[in-house]
């Protein structure tokens, strides 16, 4: 991928698209097939209260139905075509996203969600491409597909609506894919009382209240920047950000004093009042950085770090998806014990890590957090897992890496050792019924 270092091409490429869609108020119609409709009350999509950088209408139940009519009607055609043909309408989307695209994806990726230049690549052009040259799906009936907020990528290949003028440019007819913004109730109500819905494909905020769990064998520098970037990254508004640490009592107070250090050079967004207000309020939370937060301008919330005294906190248990991360700091000799707890306190399993440079805990602490992390990694934070190299995936041996054995933009097997006990990671791309089994083999010691 491009590295966008200041000076280079791509890098004076981006900054000119950036800047060209600086003061515009972005029009977004709902599409059906070649029409486009706008209606009701106009909406916006605001970074602060003085900025707007679209302007959208939600569609009405009986514009839902029209456009449930015109895939239908399009869906005779399109069916009818070679599956060589049909997939070639999507190839030559992704080509567009890499070459002609590639600046304007980033670019009001950047804008839209509030990305920096990484986070938007991986994302809007590395992610996308990729997807689109795997998920192609066909079925009969109708697909009514939603879309998260905070990942181009997810929306630009599950419902593929937000990039409909890339996939009209490549060849693919009109009514295939519709575009209908729409409240909630709306639009389930609509497509759910359909007897031609085929399945609904949604990709949403589902839950995570991802750990790292800290060893006292582990690498102070590694602990601290994984937990920074994991945190605070793209203003905690990923499902895979980090929200809670077990940190042990011998670390604590160095990894403290630099979250205090580092915290001054740090601004973010979030929807997280509530549970700093209960922070303040409770007599259990201490906020060690962090704590603000001013709707005055636009909803900004500072990057915070809490410390709670028991283990069945509420900020440890609960959801927040922002940039709030809850510690706990357990005695050194009781790591085993607060393992255990860690793994049962909270319902959601997405993602998790581990800190240790002991191989032999490593082991113990892979097995006690076999259930409750989807992707779990070891030494490394729980979130940025990029899925477009897989060249060092098939691997004989198996060693406890640094962060320094992975480039950027590379998926290293080591840090994935979920279903560890069964010595493989499993992904499953359900969208073409595919499952690519990545084999790692741990060596004995």
């Amino acid at each position: 991928m491009p590295s966008y270092a200041p000076g280079t091409e791509e890098r004076e490429q981006l900054d000119k698209t950036v800047a060209g869609y600086e003061g515009l108020v972005k029009d977004v119609p709902i599409m059906i097939g070649d029409e486009e409709i706008r209606s009701g009350q106009p909406r916006y999509q605001p970074f602060d209260h003085e900025k707007r950088i679209a302007k959208f209408t939600y569609a009405s139940k009986d514009v839902i139905q029209k456009a449930i009519d015109n895939s239908l009607k399009a869906r005779k055609d399109w069916e009818r075509q070679p599956l060589e043909k049909r997939a070639e309408v999507f190839y030559r989307a992704s080509e567009l996203m890499k070459n002609k695209y590639r600046y304007d994806l980033l670019a009001t990726t950047m804008i839209g969600q509030g990305k920096n230049i990484w986070q938007a690549e991986i994302d809007a052009a590395a992610e996308m491409i990729d997807f689109l040259r795997f998920n192609i799906q066909f079925a009969r009936g109708f697909w009514a597909c939603i879309t998260p907020f905070n990942f181009t990528a997810i929306g630009g290949h599950l419902p593929a609506a937000p990039a409909l003028m890339i996939y009209r440019e490549a060849g693919l007819p009109a009514g295939v894919i519709n575009f209908i913004p729409a409240d909630g109730p709306s639009f389930g109500d609509t497509v759910t009382s359909s007897p031609h819905l085929a399945g609904i494909n949604f990709t949403g905020k589902c839950g995570g209240k991802n750990m790292h769990f800290v060893h006292p064998s582990a690498k102070l520098d590694q602990v601290f920047y994984g937990a920074i970037q994991s945190g605070f990254e793209y203003s905690g508004q990923k499902c895979s950000a980090l929200s809670r640490m077990y940190i042990p009592e011998s670390m604590w107070p160095d990894i403290k004093e630099n979250l205090k250090r580092i915290h001054k050079e740090m601004v973010a967004f979030a929807r997280c009042k509530s549970y700093l207000e209960h922070a303040q309020k409770s007599a259990n939370v201490k906020i060690i950085v962090g704590g603000k937060c001013d709707d005055s301008v636009g909803y900004y919330i500072e990057p915070t770090f809490l410390e709670v005294s028991n283990p069945d906190e509420k900020l440890l248990k609960e959801e927040i998806f922002g940039p709030i991360v809850t510690v706990y700091v357990y005695p050194d000799d009781k790591y085993r014990e607060t393992a255990k707890k860690a793994s049962q306190t909270s319902p959601f399993a997405l993602t998790g890590a581990i800190y240790a440079e002991d191989e032999d805990v490593v082991e113990e602490l892979s097995e006690i957090f076999e259930d409750c992390a989807g992707n779990f990694y070891i030494n490394d934070k729980s979130t940025g897992s990029v899925a477009i190299k897989r060249r060092n995936v098939y691997k004989k041996t198996w060693k406890y890496p640094s962060m320094a054995d992975t480039t950027p933009g590379e998926l290293n097997p080591t840090f994935y050792k979920g279903l560890c006990r069964y010595k493989y990671f499993l992904y499953i791309n359900s969208a073409i019924e595919q499952v690519f089994y990545f084999i790692v083999f741990p060596s004995k010691k």
